[in-house]
């Protein structure tokens, strides 16, 4: 069964699209949430659900506070993968499969690293790193990269607000 069949043979799906009610993908949905915020998206290969729970537990209950979405359970976050509070600031998982982190408009992009992955969508390492490049273009505030990856490395670019995390220290690359 192909993926559009299997998405009508679904009834709710069916009837919703019979009563005109719009359905979205999960990237869209969000984006409609977090785009009218500060959106911090959080993204790489590996490390996006530890360094999103992370992020969120400083930023809940601060001063700045923030809220928060992270594809696992968090015990920081009372156990859920959502916390909710009135703030400026949404912290994301922002997945990079498919590109639909670039539903997204963060303020802030943290690169956690970049590892070739999701070979069955991406060409290549350089259609992978594209994919970060066009989240980081799209990025209004700063990205945070990892400096000690060698592929975050090649997101450089002068033009953009850019700061790079090493094992002990922060740097701003001018």
């Amino acid at each position: 069964m192909s993926k559009e069949e299997n998405l009508t043979a679904n009834p709710e799906l069916k009837k919703a699209r019979e009563l005109g009610i719009a359905n979205w993908s999960y990237p869209e949905a969000l984006a409609t949430i977090v785009n009218a915020k500060k959106c911090i998206a959080i993204t790489g290969t590996h490390g996006k659900s530890t360094t999103t729970a992370m992020t969120g537990i400083m930023l809940a209950g601060s001063s700045v506070g923030g809220s928060t979405i992270v594809g696992t359970q968090v015990p920081g976050l009372g156990g859920s993968n959502l916390h909710f509070e009135p703030s400026d600031y949404f912290v994301i998982e922002a997945c990079e499969y498919k590109r639909s982190f670039l539903k997204y408009f963060p303020y802030i992009t943290v690169v956690t690293n970049i590892e070739l992955d999701h070979l069955d969508y991406y060409r290549d390492m350089d259609d992978y790193l594209s994919a970060f490049q066009s989240i980081q273009d799209q990025t209004s505030g700063y990205t945070i990269l990892n400096g000690d990856d060698k592929n975050c490395l090649k997101l450089k670019n002068a033009s953009k607000k850019q700061y790079f995390v090493y094992d002990t220290y922060f740097t701003d690359p001018d």
